[in-house]
């Protein structure tokens, strides 16, 4: 155990019960239930200090063009957004519009070319000095102003802007909130946003699945436990265990890897969640076997988000799921320790929870209790993971 918890440290997990609580599993059998301190620790390194340093080095990941390349390049993401926002003219037109995290700006221009009187456009990273001359190249900087600043950090608009009509941002990190840009978009709205006034999208759902996917977690995990090099053979199980506490991106479909049904574990509404309410969230869960694969072994679970944009005249919704076009997001796996054999009326059970990193606040950390109830065989087991 005093193995597992250095590695954990130094994966940035933690199982102190100062962060994390254990899962408790009841001895009679029953869904597992998952308790985490809400507290979030108590480290006096959690300092505010170190955390905008740490927030400074993520940001400054953003200035990267090929980062924004590759976002521009998901055509369901980008033609989604154009489409949302060009049937959205109805709230866009002749409106103060802000766009948070506005990297190379190309909602801003969306905005602009839809009619809106003005574009508040925030970005934090050195990428702001590129959307500037963006907008200047686009002839759509008297209508679009790129602020370089956090968007936590502003005092006062420009042009004497008080409030904002529309929040339009892509805040959707992998398996929906890595990278916890959430709260900002819920600061902003707070803030900045007058009553009554639009986000968009505005409302989220993440979903969860077994997943089968021998290849990869043969290459990635189990290939560390033994190694062999000419005759000998080495252990290295030690960096197996750090790999299974990682949450994987993976790019799966649903003829190859999907073996269960799938679960909703989380819906929000960004009208009306607040940040407490985001710091941690639990959901039970239960995934039954896929009749049309059986028997077949399940890894794993996986995870895929939607978002909606609630306010067209017709909801307009992106999927990440493995059966719909792919995306820059994937979707995410959460490897397990021991994999399951589902057959007839097999099933999973347990709870699926998140909660922001008390220290690298950026990261979050997944913690998943799994019970396994089959025809010939059952276990309990319960996982950690970080995002990567």
């Amino acid at each position: 155990m005093e193995l597992e918890k250095k590695i954990l440290e130094i994966i940035n997990l933690t199982e102190d019960e100062d962060d994390i609580e254990k899962i408790k599993i009841p001895a009679s059998g029953g869904t597992s239930t998952l308790s985490i301190n809400l507290q979030g620790g108590s480290r006096s390194t959690n300092t505010r200090d170190f955390q905008l340093r740490y927030d400074d080095w993520y940001l400054e990941t953003y200035a990267f063009t090929r980062v924004h390349m590759n976002m521009i390049e998901d055509s369901v993401r980008t033609e989604t957004y154009k489409e949302a926002i060009e049937m959205s003219k109805h709230l866009i037109k002749d409106k103060i519009i802000m766009d948070v995290g506005c990297g190379t700006g190309i909602l801003s221009l969306f905005a602009a070319k839809t009619g809106a009187k003005r574009v508040i456009a925030v970005e934090s990273s050195d990428i702001a000095d590129a959307a500037t001359q963006v907008m200047i190249d686009n002839k759509l900087d008297h209508i679009v102003t790129v602020i370089k600043s956090r968007l936590e950090d502003l005092v006062e608009l420009p042009h004497g802007i008080e409030k904002v009509d529309v929040i339009v941002s892509e805040f959707m990190g992998y398996s929906l909130f890595f990278e916890s840009m959430m709260d900002t978009i819920v600061f902003a709205r707070d803030k900045w946003l007058k009553p009554g006034g639009v986000i968009m999208p505005d409302k989220c759902s993440l979903f969860i699945f077994g997943v089968k996917d021998a290849e990869f977690k043969g290459r990635r995990i189990e290939f560390w436990n033994k190694i062999k090099i000419e005759k000998d053979v080495y252990d290295f199980g030690v960096m197996a265990f750090a790999a299974l506490r990682r949450a994987w991106k993976r790019y799966l479909t649903l003829e190859n890897n999907v073996v269960t049904s799938v679960n909703k574990v989380v819906d929000i509404d960004l009208n009306t969640i607040t940040i407490p309410e985001l710091r941690i969230l639990i959901c039970g869960y239960t995934l039954t076997a896929n009749q049309s694969k059986l028997p077949v072994i399940c890894h794993g679970i996986g995870s895929y988000f939607t978002v909606t944009f609630s306010v067209c005249h017709k909801p307009i919704i992106i999927s990440t799921a493995p059966w719909e076009p792919a995306t820059h997001w994937g979707q995410t796996v959460f490897f397990f320790r021991k994999d399951v054999k589902m057959l007839p009326d097999s099933k999973i059970v347990g709870q699926f929870g998140l909660r922001k990193h008390p220290r690298y606040f950026r990261d979050i950390q997944f913690t998943i209790s799994t019970e396994y109830l089959g025809m010939n065989e059952s276990f309990q087991e319960v996982n950690h993971y970080l995002s990567y």
